[in-house]
């Protein structure tokens, strides 16, 4: 019976990863960074209405995870979808035909 100390007093058997009733695992989980956000936090970053940001998950144009009926955005996706869908504004020039009435 191969066992690996985890810390003083825990034990589990390599290669196992259940321990003994009573028994907590000095493992943890890796910290989540994720911040995730409702509707109407999300529509304080997108400049849109909250019922669109809504439609737009539904169609999958909009980062978003749902969570049974709830629905949530992962503000660094949220961030970075921003970011892919800028373009730059296009320049209007005034045709001749506008410049001459003005």
């Amino acid at each position: 019976m191969n066992e690996t100390h985890l810390a003083p007093g825990v034990h589990a058997i390599a290669g196992s990863d259940s321990l003994a009733p009573g028994v907590v695992s000095t493992k943890s989980a890796p910290p989540r960074t994720d911040i995730y956000l409702t509707v109407n936090q999300a529509a304080e970053i997108v400049p849109l209405h909250p019922v669109t940001i809504l439609k737009w998950a539904r169609e999958g144009r909009i980062p978003h995870r749902r969570l049974g009926r709830k629905v949530i955005f992962p503000q660094a996706k949220l961030y970075e979808w921003l970011e892919s869908e800028y373009t730059e504004p296009a320049v209007r020039t005034a045709s001749t035909d506008e410049r001459e009435a003005a």
